[in-house]
């Protein structure tokens, strides 16, 4: 059984997903993020586009959980236990770095750093992105949901690092406190963790 069809999402939502479109979404709904802006990966380009389409794909060959729903308006992408995302930073030179890819290595040093504290290193369900489209009528909880409760049912906690103050609230909805809370070169970043 696949890891998508041992969860219970809505029909209208797929992980037979359109990468490219799980990219849009991650570009309009991060538009107005710094986070996005600092990285330069809500950049409204074909050269992004194709760049996050490619890195979503490489996520979900690795056992990554990309979820869509059917309009393409609303992703999410779920790390399971074991995933191995362990944040690390990445060591480019400086003809190649990234935009403010010093502000990603500060925040994955510190996420890192948190998750050790907090015992959660490849022990959780952690929410990796997840994003709307602007006017959207879709529900990012169909997206959230059913992972929530497929870890409760397993005694498994899950973790995000929210990067937005205005979705707090939604967080806090569906369980998730926040932990710790950082400030890395004006990017403040809330380590979140739902309990089973």
């Amino acid at each position: 059984m696949t890891l998508e069809a041992s969860i219970q999402f809505a029909p209208n939502v797929t992980a037979d997903v359109v990468f490219e479109e799980v990219a849009e979404t991650l570009i309009q709904g991060f538009a107005k993020v710094k986070m996005g802006q600092v990285g330069g990966f809500n950049q409204p380009t074909e050269a992004n586009r194709a760049k996050q389409a490619a890195l979503f794909r490489a996520e979900s060959q690795k056992g990554a959980l990309v979820v869509e729903d059917a309009n393409h308006e609303s992703m999410a992408v779920w790390f399971p236990p074991a995933y191995p995302r362990g944040a690390q930073p990445k060591k480019d030179d400086d003809a190649t770095k990234e935009p403010d890819q010093e502000v990603f290595d500060l925040i994955a040093e510190k996420e890192l750093a948190a998750d050790k504290r907090l015992d959660m290193v490849n022990k959780n369900w952690y929410l990796h992105f997840l994003s709307r489209r602007p006017g959207s009528s879709s529900s990012s909880s169909l997206l959230v949901r059913p992972v929530l409760e497929r870890a409760s049912k397993d005694g498994l906690r899950c973790s995000l690092l929210c990067v937005n103050a205005d979705v707090l609230p939604v967080y806090e909805h569906w369980g998730f406190e926040v932990r710790e809370t950082f400030n890395v070169k004006g990017v403040v970043c809330w380590y979140m963790v739902k309990e089973p």
